[in-house]
């Protein structure tokens, strides 16, 4: 978590004069690289000095003999690339040799330990601190961020009189020195400078499963089909992250941040994974509500955990959520057709709005907007995949399919716990059915009640005709709902469509689907046989049927029969035939015809009482090809017809 600023420490609330030292970074107290490496060379040619006296020499002699051996350049060629970096002579000849004086000296400073046998240098003095740069200092560090030049044009009417303004590149120079952090305090809020500044790493190695879990919310950037109206919206999303092993152990979905998706995410997660003992958050509304963090009828309480939440404007203390939502939703809500992510192009996101609100203008839907149901399988099936991905924060193991090393996965993280023995804490069956689930009001009917395009029944809401009623639901869990009156006592569990019944029973469809699928086969294998007799026949040349001749009586027989077929069609014909059309003309009064059939024969008999409208009837009747042949049937004769038929002025002609 990363450190806070005290208020003391902001560079508006100290002098001028201090702030603007106190921009410069002082030097840290300890050796150069050209320090360090003559000491360590000083201290080489003591440890010869100390071998030639462990061999039986005094200390001096041991003394005149490296100094000797370096003139001569008798001593290891490792300790003779050392002598001109002990002695710290550059472009002498004597660089090149030991003074048994140097010895001396590097052996008495050597007894108040290594560093005193380093070089003295100069210690560096800070640099000094410009007139004009406290007035500099506190013209730039402002919200607005002002430049350089900026800065420079309003300095010269705060310097006092006798400060000359530096120019650009002397204030760039100098700013150059001053540390980051001083360099952007008052142009950043605290917040925002939390992250030049140093910070604490949580570590949560000895912690076990459920020991912390961190929630937090987050606004999809995309946008799916509202569960009551269609029209697009994007949901809110609650997750619940085990700390130890980065598994999201639960998560709901709401229209909206409320605490009914925190008890949702919470009750889940619960009623899968086992109860937390520390749950880590926000102080959003949605964790402080009375319904979360009442001391004995909380949801908190009820489930026997502790509520901590992080201070204001920190969300860096909760890393680890923060990043969940990278990782999880943002990654998964990439690959979606109506993601509006601020990284996204803007004339893409704009194109797909149109798109949209077209779609729903014409047909009042669109298929780039996920329906309800359909996300909340796509957000389980992203948490799976999420929950299955190494996590490059967690230990490393060979993979056992492609013997590489790689990090764990939460799943793999949580069953490497269970399998070392931890055991999460269950709650009974009781006490997590009278955990709280959001609810919606709706109003029943003949034992129904309508909920996100589901419809669930019950035979005792039919107590409840016409009345409202509360309908809690699990989103993760469609195929049943709670029931509960407007005061919350319960009523009943309503089933998904629990009032659906098989059209016909099944026993009766099978048994019809097997007989029909006998008699189809009996049917066909019959076409086979058949067939199979004609090919064979046709293979022999013989005919299909084999007929033996008729006897003289049994033509007879056939053609008397025959005779008599036909006199009765004969008869049914004229039968059939209406009375009005065998009136005779002669008496003066015109027929009246029940068929176009019997106008004709009348005409072909009388051919001079033929009115224009009869004929232009037998001209659209003879145009008829059925007409035709029906009146040949009849013995009409076709040829006389169409001369009568013909229109009275080409007869004249």
């Amino acid at each position: 978590m990363p450190v806070p600023a005290n208020d003391s420490d902001r560079a508006d609330n100290l002098p001028a004069d201090t702030a603007a030292k106190r921009a410069v970074p002082e030097p840290a107290p300890c050796l150069t690289d050209r320090q360090q490496a003559v000491t360590s060379a000083r201290a080489a040619l003591l440890a010869e000095v100390d071998r030639l006296e462990a061999a039986g020499r005094s200390r001096r002699q041991a003394m005149e003999a490296v100094a000797a051996a370096s003139q001569d350049g008798t001593l290891p060629a490792v300790l003779q690339t050392l002598v001109p970096v002990a002695n710290t002579r550059r472009g002498s000849a004597g660089a090149r040799a030991l003074s048994l004086r140097s010895l001396q000296r590097w052996n008495v400073a050597r007894d108040e330990g290594t560093a005193a046998l380093a070089p003295r240098v100069p210690a560096p003095t800070a640099p000094a601190v410009p007139d004009w740069a406290p007035h500099f200092l506190r013209l730039r560090q402002r919200p607005g961020r002002p430049s350089i030049r900026a800065v420079l044009e309003k300095l010269p009417a705060e310097l006092p009189d006798g400060v000359a303004p530096p120019s650009y590149d002397q204030a760039k120079r100098w700013l150059a020195g001053v540390s980051a952090v001083e360099k952007e305090r008052g142009r950043l809020g605290p917040t925002a400078l939390l992250a030049k500044r140093s910070y604490v790493r949580r570590d949560t190695s000895g912690l076990a499963p459920l020991d912390v879990v961190v929630m937090d919310g987050h606004t999809a950037d995309f946008r799916i089909g509202h569960p009551h109206h269609g029209g697009p919206f994007r949901p809110e999303l609650t997750a619940v992250l085990d700390a130890r092993t980065r598994k999201v152990t639960g998560w709901s979905a709401a229209l909206a941040e409320s605490a009914w998706a925190v008890m949702d995410a919470l009750r889940h997660s619960t009623e899968t994974h086992g109860a937390a003992v520390i749950l880590y958050s926000d102080r959003g509304s949605g964790y402080l509500a009375k319904t979360m963090t009442a001391e004995i009828t909380g949801f908190i309480a009820r489930l026997g955990m502790t509520h901590t939440e992080s201070l204001p404007g920190r969300s860096q203390a909760r890393g680890l959520i923060e990043r969940l939502h990278q990782s999880l939703w943002i990654r998964a809500g990439r690959e979606l057709p109506s993601y509006v992510g601020r990284d996204m192009d803007r004339e893409a996101r704009r194109a797909v709005e149109k798109i949209t609100a077209r779609h729903l203008r014409e047909v009042g839907a669109s298929p780039l907007l996920m329906p309800w149901q359909d996300f909340l399988v796509w957000a389980q099936a992203a948490v799976d995949a999420y929950n299955a991905r190494p996590h490059r924060s967690l230990p490393k193991i060979v993979d056992p399919r492609t013997g590489k090393r790689r990090h764990q996965s939460p799943d793999e993280a949580w069953a490497a716990a269970v399998a070392g023995g931890w055991e999460p804490l269950r709650l009974p069956a009781s006490e997590l059915a009278q955990l709280a689930r959001p609810h919606e009001i709706r109003t029943t009917r003949r034992g129904l009640v309508m909920l996100y395009s589901g419809t669930y029944h019950n035979r005792e809401l039919e107590h409840w005709d016409g009345s409202q009623v509360q309908v809690g639901y699990d989103i993760h869990d469609p195929q049943r709902v709670w029931i509960a009156d407007l005061q919350g006592r319960p009523i009943c569990e309503a089933e998904l469509d629990g009032h659906a019944r098989p059209y016909m029973p099944a026993a009766m469809v099978r048994s019809a689907k097997e007989r029909s699928a006998d008699a189809r086969a009996r049917r066909r294998l019959g076409t086979l046989e058949a067939r199979r007799a004609e090919v064979e026949a046709e293979r022999r040349g013989a005919p299909l049927i084999e007929q033996a001749p008729l006897s003289a009586e049994q033509q007879a027989a056939a053609d008397a029969a025959w005779d008599a077929m036909e006199s009765r069609a004969e008869q049914r014909a004229l039968d059939a035939r209406p009375a009005a059309a065998l009136v005779n003309a002669s008496d003066g009064e015109r027929p009246i015809f029940a068929r176009d059939i019997d106008l004709a024969a009348w005409i072909l008999a009388h051919p001079d009482l033929c009115r224009d409208e009869d004929r232009q009837i037998i001209r659209e009747a003879l145009r008829s090809r059925p007409w035709r042949q029906l009146a040949e049937w009849e013995g009409l004769d076709l040829a006389a017809l169409e001369a009568i038929a013909r229109p009275a002025v080409a007869q004249s002609a």
